[in-house]
């Protein structure tokens, strides 16, 4: 594979980063056409409002709402390419709803 492109900069990153409680809610999610081409995408974990809103959303069978709602966690990459490629934003869409479940818990008996 190439370079992965990313159309945004480390200040930029930074700046996102402290607008969502540092760099560790922070993902980039590296998407890969059918003709080879790597795009990297900037974005944010889902916070609780998030998680609430598409929890509405579905309870309504609102799929595009949950989706426009996941969209809005992509925070910088290239945007022009996800409005006009379906399955580029259909990855992204699926790629940030994970992060929804990437977390794990364990429940003790005390």
């Amino acid at each position: 594979m190439g370079q992965v492109q990313r159309n945004y900069t480390e200040d930029q990153i930074l700046a996102h980063a402290a607008k969502c409680g540092g760099k560790r809610n922070l993902r980039e999610i590296i998407i890969t056409d059918d003709d080879g081409v790597q795009v990297a995408y900037l974005v944010k974990k889902p916070n609780r409002n998030v998680v609430l809103a598409v929890t509405a959303a579905n309870e309504k069978n609102d799929t595009t709402g949950a989706t426009k709602i996941l969209i809005g966690c992509i925070l910088e990459g290239d945007m022009e390419l996800m409005d006009n490629d379906g399955s580029v934003f259909l990855e992204l869409t699926e790629n940030v709803s994970k992060l929804l479940s990437q977390t794990k818990g364990e429940i003790k008996k005390l």
